[in-house]
């Protein structure tokens, strides 16, 4: 058994510590602890963490402190996540601090058994210009059952993951483009990569769970916490961010 406690102290350190019983009493064990100050924490321009109890039903909060919040539409909030039955999704609008024209990491909690075309997010044109900024989903474009999906040039080009991640297990997925590398993220893995360049700007409205309108290419499934870093993180701390917070993601 684990137990954990949430740490925040004033311009010091942020994270848990876990006690593991299992190691006996005086064992323990520190994940996430960072400060306020690193760059890590500075390239964090989005952070949404689904309550268990969700007091304000319109609007789900960014801890990230850019106010990036995000407006509802639908779904169900649980105690690990948002659940979409397929007409859901989450409007973030437009912000600076948002802009896709450089390297980016964005990454999220899923667990999903669709089979049909959905978008988890949407920070570009769609459905009506793809190009600017980006695009990330599931069974998009031909990719397959399951399969990730996602576009991020000045042009319509799609590529593919390799993995279903449709199996009603939790899984963190996400898109990363570092320098001319960009990357699909599935758990610890790469699931697919290609020589890329940076996105053209993009300046409107996001949305999570569907299209950029909110019309279409609907996502069913949970969605747990969701991070964007206006940076490249490496593999070591995707790694680091998946293994301090899996331990919500257990059923």
């Amino acid at each position: 058994m684990t137990i954990r406690s949430n740490i925040l102290t004033p311009k010091a350190v942020k994270g848990w510590v876990s006690h593991n019983s299992v190691l006996g009493t005086n064992a323990y064990d520190l994940d996430n602890m960072y400060s306020p100050d690193t760059a890590m924490r500075k390239a964090c321009v989005l952070d949404l963490a689904p309550p268990k109890y969700n007091p304000h039903k319109k609007y789900w909060f960014d801890k990230s402190l850019k106010n990036n919040h995000g407006t509802i539409t639908g779904g169900v909030f649980g105690s690990t996540g948002w659940t979409l039955d397929g007409d859901d999704s989450l409007l973030i609008p437009n912000h600076a601090s948002l802009s896709v024209d450089s390297d980016f990491t964005f990454l999220v909690w899923i667990k999903t058994t669709n089979t049909v075309g959905g978008f988890i997010a949407s920070f570009t044109n769609t459905p009506a210009v793809y190009g600017d900024g980006f695009a990330f989903g599931i069974n998009l474009a031909g990719s397959g059952s399951g399969i990730m999906a996602a576009t991020c040039t000045g042009s319509s080009a799609w590529f593919f993951g390799t993995k279903a991640i449709n199996d009603n297990s939790w899984h963190l997925v996400g898109l990363r483009l570092s320098g001319t590398t960009l990357d699909l993220l599935l758990d610890n893995t790469i699931d697919g990569t290609r020589v890329d360049s940076a996105p053209l700007p993009y300046t409107g409205n996001r949305r999570i769970g569907s299209n950029t309108a909110g019309t279409g290419n609907f996502l069913t499934g949970t969605i747990g916490q969701i991070w964007y870093y206006n940076a490249g993180l490496s593999d070591a701390v995707v790694a680091h961010i998946r293994n301090a917070t899996k331990w919500r993601y257990t059923s």
